[in-house]
């Protein structure tokens, strides 16, 4: 079984009107995590993996952080010009808070949550030589539940005139990737992986019905849209 460290985490998303507080599950802008998988020259085209890796993301609104821990258990294929995987996982850590003041009867500065969740993705590659495979275009679903301390705090919240929250532990992302992964130089064993995907929560994230009165949309449709990664497996 093949053991998978990372600690970078890159997650993009539009800024929100500082008037307001913005509330959502800690992976609604970061279900996306990498999955290794076999290159096509590879003797073995099928295989576990195990990924331990510690993350930070800024707050839905870019005010507050988030640290956490995740562990996945991954299985992947390589077939001719496709690649499949899928797998598990459960993440736990903490929100900081860094935009409710002292003395606000809603500060905190600190909550704890957990989760788990599943994945699955499957890409198109082209060989290019013997160390570099480019997987061209891929599709990846995501699916994670939350719960914790958290997450009450966005139910109760979301009374309180200017906190717009999503009260839902539940998502289901779905998105798009395309990737190159190659051999070290000095230690073919040692695989690489530059990625990039584009994708979007699912469903229905209300936030109370946040609405731009200004462009007359809500600007929650259009939060969370790109992330990249460098790995090593």
């Amino acid at each position: 079984m093949n053991k998978q460290y990372y600690l970078a985490f890159l997650s993009l998303a539009f800024l929100l009107p500082a008037c307001s507080r913005f509330y959502a599950p800690v992976l609604y802008n970061n279900n996306a995590s990498y999955q290794p998988k076999p290159m096509s020259t590879d003797e073995v085209k099928s295989a576990n993996y195990v990924s331990e890796g510690l993350e930070w993301a800024p707050g839905l609104d870019f005010y507050d952080n988030i640290y956490m821990g995740q562990l996945s258990i991954d299985r992947a294929n390589t077939f001719k010009f496709i690649t499949v995987a899928y797998g598990a996982f459960g993440y736990a850590g903490a929100y900081q808070n860094t935009s409710i003041q002292q003395g606000d009867p809603n500060y905190f500065s600190s909550r704890s949550f957990a989760g788990y969740g599943g994945r699955a993705a499957a890409s198109f590659f082209i060989p290019l030589n013997e160390r570099v495979d480019f997987r061209l275009i891929g599709v990846e679903l995501n699916y994670s539940n939350e719960f914790g301390d958290y997450s009450d705090f966005r139910k109760a919240s979301r009374q309180y005139s200017g906190f717009h929250t999503d009260i839902n532990n539940q998502l289901l992302s779905a998105g798009l990737t395309t990737e190159v992964a190659w051999r070290g130089r000095h230690n073919p064993d040692i695989h690489y992986s530059l990625r990039g995907y584009v994708g979007k929560a699912l469903g229905n994230h209300d936030y109370n019905d946040f609405v731009d009165y200004d462009t007359k949309s809500s600007q929650y449709e259009n939060i969370n849209w790109a992330a990249s990664f460098l790995h090593a497996t």
